[in-house]
C-alpha cells in the first residue's frame, strides 16, 4: 500500500487483514483462500471497485500509509525509552 495499491484480502490471517483493510479504510470483504473460485466474482466486482475511484483512493492510501510510518517511530522511541528506564532500574537496585 506504501505506493497506494489498495490490498484484496484472503482468509489466511484473517484478523490482520480485516485489520489492515478497516485501518485503511478498505471496503472490502475478506476473500475465501480456500474456494476461490466461488470468489471470483467478489474478487472481480473488488478490483473494480478500487479502479473507480482512481487517483483519489491511491492519494488517499500513500497519505496514511506515510502517516502509519512517521508514527512507528514514536513506538520505537517508547521502546528505546522503556528499555533505558528498565537499565536505569536494575543498576540502582529498584
Amino acid at each position: 500500500m506504501r505506493g497506494g495499491t489498495p490490498v484484496l484480502p484472503f482468509s489466511a490471517k484473517t484478523f490482520k487483514m480485516r485489520a489492515l483493510t478497516d485501518m485503511a479504510r478498505l471496503s472490502s470483504a475478506v476473500f475465501d483462500d480456500l474456494d476461490l473460485e466461488q470468489e471470483t466474482g467478489a474478487i472481480g466486482q473488488q478490483r473494480l471497485s478500487y479502479l473507480a475511484q482512481g487517483n483519489d483512493l491511491r492519494s488517499r492510501l500513500c497519505s496514511w500509509v506515510e502517516e502509519m510510518a512517521e508514527n512507528s517511530w514514536d513506538n520505537v522511541a517508547y521502546l528505546g525509552g522503556l528499555q533505558a528506564r528498565t537499565e536505569v532500574a536494575s543498576n540502582t537496585g529498584a
